[in-house]
This record gives C-alpha cells, structure tokens and sequence, in this order.
C-alpha cells in the first residue's frame, strides 16, 4: 500500500521539552520546514513518557529521503545543544489522514457588523489547544515576512496567536479565557500597525505590554455619570458653568449611598402590613422582643443594684 505521510519521533530530555515544542511551533508556523514541494510539515506534537525523556513527533504529508535528511538537518541546527534519538516511520492510509490537520478547531477572530452584513478581521488569529502532557499555559506571537492563506474567514493572516494550554486548569485561566485577552489586544488596528514596524524582539513586546497596560487602565477608570462634567458645555448652562464643582470621595460616596437606599427605607416597615399575615407577625415579633430585652434588664438592674449598694 502507498504511504502517505511520514513521522520523525525525536526522544527528548523532559527538561528540554517546553522549548523544544514551543520552537517547533513557531518554526511550523513560520514555514521554516517547508524543504521541497509536496514535502511540507503539517504537524507537530508531543508526547509525555515515564522516565527522563518524552517524544517530539513531526509529521509530513509524502517524505522522501531527500526531506528526511533536510528536516533532520534543521532540528539539528535549531537544538544544537540537545542530544536527540531519532526514529522516523511511514504511515500508510489505513493509520493516518494528515489532511485532518490542516482544519483549525479552535480559533478566535474580530469581526466587523454593519446594517447589513458583517466581515472577518482577517490580519490576525488567534490558536487555541490543549495537551494533557504539559503543567502551564504557553503563548507564542509570530508576525509573518508575508500574509498568509489560513481559510477562507482568514486569507491574509500576518500575525498568529498560538495558545497551548493543559487541560485542567482555572476558568478564568483556560484556553478561552486566554484567547479573549489576546483576541482584545489585537483588535486595536493601530496596535497591528505599530506591531509590522517593529525592528527586533523587545520592540515587539514592548509595544504590546504599553498596549496591555493602556487597555488596564481604560477598565479600571471609574466613571461617575452621576456627577456633571464642569468641561462639557453640552449639559449645562451658563450659570452652571460658572459654578465650580469641587468633588471629595469619602462624602460624596456616602451621599451617594443614602441617595439611592433612603427611597426604599420607609417600604421596610409598611410592606409586612401588605400581606395577609402580616399584623399577626409584627405583634407576636414585638411581643418576642419585648420579654426578650426585659429579662436581661432586669437581671442586670439587680446586679447592678447589689453591687453599688442601691446606687445604681
């Protein structure tokens, strides 16, 4: 039977796999193994083994000597320092369909609505997957030299968003959540555009985290729509607007409080009287309360009594 695709199992000292997977991923993505035509990689994994080494597996769509050689090369010069065993294996048909790889389950886009219709933002995207053979979350960004067909909701992709996280993890740290921040971050059109100017790595990084920091503090800016602004001339008039408003937080919060509970301060003692029990329950409560605070009283006023000589 014709093979169709090929696999290069790479054993791995567990202390080197992060890298090594987080290298390869940025290397496929980058087209970087693509060594002849119809030779292309079209997977990458890994997989976690008892002992001091896990395997790293590259997947081909038809290998021939020719790529097998190549491939292994590029591994060598990307890991010069690892010393990896190599074993490489066909597939035939009845094993693997290396085509199922190149659809993307999980993926995150901005999309622009109008009256009418609404349209992918197809400059970026952003990956998302998980592996039970990894403990934290990994993020890679690459900004591609040219765009690149990813589908048809994302033809000329220039920046990837790759995020690989392990299965069990928080909800507030999953995948999903992950890709929602990132996919918040890389909407901004002018990010985008400061991103392809940047010359080296740091530049890169640095725009994002004075972008990340900006997006902080727009979300945590408190905006009080109760208190006039004194610059916007739309809302007030001109005897208003020769007032200056001076704002103290402790005050002005406490008014605010009572402003809004006041209202509803009188209802807590004429709403027991609106249902059907209710006279019965406030009489037999008072009643309760009455014998309930006597009693202490009393007992306490004889202490009292006893211990100051009929002072007190």
């Amino acid at each position: 039977m014709k093979s169709i695709g090929g696999i290069y199992t790479y054993r791995c000292p567990k202390d080197k796999t992060n890298t090594v997977w987080q290298e390869l991923c940025l290397a496929a993505i980058g087209e970087q193994f693509s060594v002849i035509e119809g030779d292309d990689v079209v997977g990458v994994s890994v997989q976690s083994r008892d002992g001091l080494q896990d395997l790293v597996q590259i997947w081909n769509s038809n290998p021939s000597e020719q790529a097998q050689n190549l491939i292994d090369e590029k591994i060598r010069n990307l890991f010069p320092d690892i010393n990896f065993t190599i074993k490489f294996y066909k597939a035939n048909s009845s094993h693997a369909n290396f085509e199922a790889v190149r659809i993307l389950a999980k993926t995150l886009q901005a999309t622009t609505a109008t009256e009418t219709n609404w349209t992918y933002d197809q400059s970026w995207l952003a990956i998302m997957c998980t592996s039970p053979s990894i403990l934290k979350r990994h993020v890679a960004i690459a900004r591609l030299k040219n765009p690149c067909n990813l589908g048809r909701n994302c033809q000329e992709a220039r920046f990837i968003v790759f995020i690989l996280s392990p299965m069990k993890e928080k909800g507030t740290k999953n995948f999903l959540e992950t890709g929602r921040t990132f996919a918040t971050i890389f909407a901004d059109i002018e990010l985008r555009a400061k991103l392809l100017k940047a010359a080296t790595q740091q530049e890169f990084i640095s725009i994002i985290d004075k972008h990340t920091d900006h997006l902080m503090e727009q979300q945590t800016a408190v905006t009080r729509s109760s208190l006039p602004d004194p610059f916007d001339d739309t809302n007030t008039n001109t005897e208003a607007s020769k007032d200056k408003i001076y704002y103290f937080p402790i005050p002005s919060d406490i008014c605010m409080d009572l402003s809004r509970r006041l209202p509803h301060y009188l209802s807590d003692y004429y709403d027991i009287f609106q249902t059907h029990h209710g006279p019965q329950k406030v009489l037999s409560t008072a009643v309760f309360l009455y014998f309930a605070c006597l009693l202490p009283s009393i007992a306490f006023g004889v202490l009292n009594s006893q211990a100051t000589n009929n002072q007190i």
